[in-house]
């Protein structure tokens, strides 16, 4: 899956950010089998679209679902674009690196913004960890496709530990005759972007 790399603005880039961290978590999502939290985690996605990391409110929503390992991925992820805003800040503007076009739990190009979800089956994994493989679509668009989501436990209940993103979609209910990609990964992207850690590296 392609994510597009230049999306905003050091202009835009300079607001305030408040980066989500684990103490985040106001309170945890009732159900506690995987498949009952991706379903529950994409009605959200659904009622809250967002592009890029959810923040504010929306922080508070989706934060519950995730394992300390993401939370962490993500708080490397904001402060590594934190930097890089101010590395460009004094220059010339220029484009930025971020997900700001893609939705972190539904994928890139026109769907961060899902209207309908279903859960088509969970699958327990020789690791401990539970995939869960999620039905996505755009009924206006007559748009499909699939995500699939990593379950683990921690601390006695499942958290999302990441997210899969096949190489291939559906379209108007047909398989897309293009050849598939390969898998996109949310933790890889989210650390994909800087090889500095928190600190911008200039390209």
């Amino acid at each position: 899956m392609k994510w597009p790399r230049y999306v905003s603005l050091v202009p835009l880039a300079t607001t305030l950010i408040v980066w989500p961290t684990a103490c985040n978590r106001h309170k945890s999502p009732e159900p506690n089998q995987p498949a009952d939290l991706a379903q529950k985690l994409y009605a959200d996605v659904i009622a809250h679209p967002t592009s890029d990391i959810p923040s504010g409110d929306d922080w508070k929503i989706f934060a519950p679902f995730l394992s300390r390992s993401l939370l962490h991925e993500i708080d490397i992820y904001n402060a590594c674009i934190a930097d890089e805003a101010r590395y460009y800040a004094s220059g010339p503007p220029v484009k930025l690196a971020s997900l700001a076009e893609s939705g972190i739990f539904s994928g890139a190009d026109e769907k961060e913004a899902p209207g309908t979800a279903q859960v088509e089956n969970s699958q327990p994994q020789s690791d401990g960890t539970v995939r869960v493989t999620v039905k996505l679509g755009l009924p206006q668009d007559q748009m499909e496709w699939r995500v699939v989501d990593v379950f683990k436990q921690e601390d006695g209940r499942f958290v999302l530990e990441d997210v899969v993103f096949p190489g291939e979609f559906f379209i108007k209910g047909l398989k897309d005759d293009r050849p598939p990609g390969p898998d996109g990964y949310l933790s890889q992207e989210l650390t994909g972007f800087c090889k500095g850690g928190t600190h911008w590296v200039s390209p």
